[in-house]
């Protein structure tokens, strides 16, 4: 019985290193400098405020998680957006404004 249990705690340990490496969720701070990088681009350096909305669930399809934002940019009119976040060959997080890119 506990050479069974310890077999499968291996497999669940293995499992759950292999599943994490591939579909880490970015934390809220670094999806937002994501966010603020991507926008400095486009208003010419201002800066963006930027606020979590929604979180979605992994997309296995597509390999990334959507994350829901309200922009504010500097005297303009804030809006939605959402963006998907994935994790590149190099195993860092990068994001992109559809599912696959």
């Amino acid at each position: 019985m506990l050479r069974n249990a310890s077999g499968y705690l291996l497999i669940m340990i293995i499992f759950s290193l292999n599943s994490g490496c591939s579909a880490r969720a970015p934390s809220d701070e670094e999806a937002a400098r994501l966010v603020k990088d991507y926008y400095l681009f486009f208003y010419s350096g201002k800066q963006v405020e930027v606020k979590i909305i929604q979180r979605g669930e992994f997309i296995k399809e597509n390999q990334c998680y959507p994350i829901e934002f309200i922009i504010i940019p500097s005297g303009q009119q804030s809006f939605i957006k959402t963006f998907y976040f994935f994790m590149n060959k190099d195993n860092k997080v990068e994001m992109r404004e559809f599912k696959s890119g």
